[in-house]
């Protein structure tokens, strides 16, 4: 309802909301895509979102490849063909020098940033998402700001580029880097 206010587009059902993420993304062509534990939660949950209404899984430059999610170790990694996935959470959490008390995006981004989300407990999301025009615009405003954030957290601190650099001198892919020490 109050989609330009917000910046935010609205739609009938969630299959056409995922049809046009697709869209969006097909669109705009990110060379990088980003988002804090985007590997362990955002990607999984939308490309099962996409199995289930049957769409297609292709995020990447590809249309042939779908995007996969791998599972090891207790730790997901997203593979988006053509785009590279770059999750600051997993950087954060893999770097030595960097240490928290926990390692939430709040804690972080107060650490980090001197900014702080918008909180909204979990077990809440779903009142916030079929609540009223308030509680929706609050749950816009909670999710544009954690991409913000994580954005931020890429850019600002400058978490990308070691990585540009690693890849330069071992001639790994940028995304072959971000996996630590063994490779």
């Amino acid at each position: 309802k109050n989609g330009k206010k917000l910046n935010a587009i609205s739609f009938e059902n969630e299959e056409e909301m995922l049809k046009k993420f697709l869209e969006i993304i097909d669109e705009y062509d990110p060379d990088i895509i980003t988002g804090y534990n985007l590997n362990n939660f955002d990607l999984p949950f939308i490309i099962e979102r996409l199995k289930k209404y049957k769409l297609p899984l292709t995020l990447g430059r590809c249309n042939i490849k779908p995007a996969t999610i791998r599972r090891f170790g207790g730790v997901e990694e997203c593979d988006i063909p053509g785009r590279i996935v770059f999750d600051p959470y997993q950087v954060i959490r893999r770097d030595p020098w960097m240490r928290f008390k926990r390692y939430d995006l709040n804690t972080v981004a107060k650490e980090l940033l001197g900014e702080e989300k918008i909180e909204i407990k979990y077990k809440d999301m779903e009142k916030y998402w079929n609540g009223s025009e308030e509680k929706l615009e609050k749950f816009v405003l909670y999710s544009k700001k954690d991409a913000e954030l994580a954005l931020k957290l890429t850019l600002e601190k400058g978490l990308l580029e070691k990585f540009f650099e690693l890849s330069k001198v071992s001639g790994l892919l940028l995304q072959d880097t971000f996996g630590g020490q063994s490779i």
